[in-house]
C-alpha cells in the first residue's frame, strides 16, 4: 500500500533520515505541491515560489554534503606533508 507524503515526511523528519532544518521548507513544497497538482490553484508567482523551494531544498539534501565532502578531501590533501 503506498503511503501519503503528508504521512511519510513527518517519520523521515522524527527519525533523522532528512536534517529538521528542512522540515518546514518540504511542508510547504508538499502542500503547494498538492495545490497544484490537485486543486490547480497556484498562481504563476506560487508556482515559481514552489520551483524555488525545491531547488533549495535538493541543494541543500544533494549538492551541499558534496561540496563539503569535496572541499574537505581537497583541504586533507593540502595539509598532507610533503
Amino acid at each position: 500500500m503506498r503511503r501519503s507524503l503528508g504521512l511519510r515526511l513527518p517519520w523521515l523528519f522524527d527519525h533523522a533520515l532528512l536534517p529538521g532544518g528542512l522540515r518546514d521548507l518540504s511542508h510547504c513544497i508538499k502542500e503547494d505541491g498538492n495545490d497544484g497538482a490537485h486543486a490547480g490553484s497556484l498562481s504563476r508567482e506560487d508556482a515559481e515560489d514552489l520551483l524555488d523551494f525545491t531547488r533549495a531544498l535538493l541543494e541543500r539534501l544533494y549538492t551541499e554534503p558534496e561540496k563539503l565532502r569535496l572541499a574537505q578531501e581537497r583541504r586533507a590533501e593540502r595539509r598532507k606533508p610533503r
